[in-house]
């Protein structure tokens, strides 16, 4: 999308700079913001500018160190948990705040209440959020770096969540005894791939064992066709009430 400063219309700003799981799951919201006739900007961290470039968006994502519009409105408003607007009419949708809007403080329903707050239906998260998929560095990673073929069977193992530069590792080697004595195939930040370039070795697996993250996303959007067991091992015990009914695929939770 072209990321020339439009002055010509209203701008809506939206809060939510980090978590790709999120920045995925609202992408609904920024269809409807578009849809009223706004430019919807979105600064996010450096660290997930190529990640977000492949999502086909309604949204013109940002670098949040860079210049962008409103820019300074946007910074001044970072701490505040409401809406916030401007006498032109832009206005700031503070998602990553979505637990503190009224009337939904310290909710724990953290992702529906995202929808919530703008006065949306959650469900509309599958059907706006869409993939712009390089299928030629899908093949490099899949067949170049990680040496699959289209015969391997194997299970994908992910142990690692959160954005960098704060990504954190959870060991759940052990419970890969759930899904017998496929090889093993796991998931780590590769120089120059992004997680949507995962999208082959996604769709070509026979199972899962991961952490709760942004890859159960993704999933919805693929042809699984061959997967037989989605095992999940929450980082917490009220996952499940923020994003258990957020996916048609049947995830397994494995409680520690």
């Amino acid at each position: 999308m072209d990321k020339e400063f439009n002055i010509m219309k209203k701008i809506c700003l939206i809060q939510q700079d980090a978590g790709l799981g999120d920045i995925i799951f609202c992408q609904g919201v920024a269809d409807y913001y578009s849809a009223l006739g706004y430019r919807v900007v979105w600064p996010v961290v450096k660290e997930l500018i190529e990640n977000v470039d492949c999502i086909d968006s309604k949204a013109e994502f940002f670098n949040r160190e860079d210049s962008y519009p409103l820019k300074d409105m946007y910074l001044e408003d970072a701490e505040k948990r409401n809406f916030t607007s401007n006498i032109n009419g832009d206005i700031r949708v503070p998602l990553g705040w979505s637990c503190h809007v009224p009337p939904y403080p310290n909710s724990v329903e953290t992702m529906r209440v995202k929808y919530q707050m703008c006065g949306l239906d959650y469900n509309l998260w599958k059907d706006k959020f869409n993939i712009k998929r390089n299928v030629a560095k899908e093949n490099e990673l899949f067949y170049d770096v990680l040496k699959l073929k289209d015969s391997t069977e194997y299970t994908l193992l992910n142990q690692t969540y959160a954005t960098q530069p704060t990504t954190i590792f959870k060991d759940i080697t052990r419970y890969l005894n759930t899904c017998g004595e496929l090889q093993v195939c796991e998931m780590k930040i590769i120089n120059g791939f992004t997680l949507f370039d995962w999208c082959k070795v996604f769709e070509k697996m026979i199972n899962i064992v991961t952490v709760d993250t942004s890859l159960m996303y993704v999933l919805e959007k693929l042809s699984l066709n061959n997967t037989i067991n989605f095992l999940v091992v929450p980082r917490s015990h009220i996952t499940p009430r923020v994003i258990g009914n957020l996916f048609n695929i049947n995830w397994r939770y494995i409680y520690e």
